[in-house]
């Protein structure tokens, strides 16, 4: 007498309409009372029975054993759409769209999301990399599907993450150009009444990043106490330029005001008093230290533009704008400067960073930074010393 077979013991059996080898698997029960069932097929009975045996095994470990025919590409969208959008950045946003866009959905959106191989996405990883794509760009496009697929895990909707231990090409090993101290010198010698150059000294004597700059307001400057409090970055996010907070919590920074920037930014604020007065109506009042002609904040590649001809002028080796950062740093360690101060003062974002560095900053070493900029850098003829009454800055110099 034949028994008859539980949950979760299944069956194997030959379709005579096409000699296929079927495994069934019953799973419990519908809503409306037959039994659910979840089928795999095979040429031959093994096959049929391995296929089998994954799934008992997936049902057994508790994970989901049907999947539906969703392609990648739906999978992407909606991830993007509805986990994306609500929980990162704007330019966090705006970066994973791009990956999505411009090269995950173009390469592997066919393939149905459950279906997709680690080696499937190995071989696609590889090919951007051989398109010439930039490796950085590549390793994005690869984080992003890594990232997405493990929701796509806790949402049950697949097995494995295709993308988790995909290998990426050996990062070209080039040096990042940079201004070593004469060069610097030389460069701010070049920009000395440039209307930016303000903003130029703030990247090379600081370390600022660029969106830091550009997101910079009147308020968050201290002239007086001689202080730059770091909140806000100015980013353009699908085409409209946004205040957002700065990348991470330990770039939310104040940083001190060396006597040459200080100087800096007060002739600059007078520059922009000039402006203002000159715009007459069309002037539209931002807060923003730098600005357009007419007030409004400055764009990023209005800002590039600016700097590429300052480098043109100087007839210095050409470094990209971030490359100051990385100037201000190599000097300030030449200089002496400890390290823990340095990267203070350019706010990096590592869990060491915050427990060895952060907790161990004094005020000795924030004076030893202090005056390696102004040795570094150039000293001023003058010494500053600044009065701060309303909106007026008063400015009284003595010869040293």
């Amino acid at each position: 007498m034949s028994r008859k077979r539980a949950n979760g013991e299944g069956s194997i059996y030959r379709r005579k309409s096409d000699g296929r080898w079927v495994g069934s698997l019953s799973v419990g029960w519908t809503a409306n009372g037959r039994a659910d069932r979840v089928s795999v097929y095979g040429k031959t009975q093994a096959e049929a029975r391995q296929k089998l045996d994954e799934k008992k095994k997936a049902m057994s470990d508790g994970l989901p054993i049907r999947f539906d025919n969703q392609t990648v590409s739906a999978f992407l969208t909606r991830w993007l759409n509805d986990t994306v959008r609500t929980t990162t950045k704007p330019k966090t946003y705006s970066q994973y769209e791009w990956a999505i866009r411009c090269h995950l959905n173009p390469g592997l959106g066919h393939h149905i999301l459950h279906k997709l191989s680690p080696q499937d996405f190995q071989r696609f990883i590889a090919a951007k990399s051989e398109s010439g794509l930039a490796w950085k760009s590549v390793k994005i496009v690869r984080d992003v599907m890594r990232a997405a697929l493990n929701t796509a895990l806790q949402w049950g909707l697949v097995l494995r993450n295709a993308a988790e231990h995909s290998k990426l090409a050996p990062r070209p090993n080039a040096e990042r150009p940079v201004f070593n101290k004469q060069e610097a010198r030389a460069f701010l010698d070049a920009i000395r009444g440039h209307r930016l150059d303000a903003l130029f000294k703030l990247a090379l004597c600081l370390g600022m990043r660029q969106g830091e700059i550009l997101g910079l307001r009147w308020e968050d400057v201290d002239l007086e106490n001689r202080r730059i409090n770091l909140k806000f970055a100015l980013q353009r996010v699908l085409g409209t330029l946004r205040l957002v907070p700065t990348k991470t919590r330990e770039s939310q920074r104040t940083v001190p005001l060396p006597g040459p920037l200080l100087s800096a930014l007060i002739e600059h604020r007078r520059r922009q008093a000039e402006e203002r007065s000159m715009a007459g109506t069309a002037w539209v009042e931002s807060g923003m230290v730098f600005t357009t002609e007419r007030g409004t904040p400055l764009d990023p590649s209005h800002m590039a533009r600016s700097y590429r001809a300052a480098i043109r002028v100087s007839g210095l080796k050409y470094i990209h704008f971030h490359d100051l950062r990385h100037s201000a740093s190599t000097i300030l360690h030449e200089a002496g400067v400890p390290t823990q101060a340095i990267r203070k003062l350019l706010g990096h974002a590592s869990a060491r960073t915050t427990e060895e560095i952060y907790q161990h900053a004094t005020s000795e070493s924030e004076g030893r930074l202090i005056a390696a900029v102004e040795e570094a850098f150039g000293n001023n003829p003058v010494a500053v010393t600044v009065a701060v009454k309303g909106d007026k800055v008063e400015r009284v110099q003595k010869a040293n």
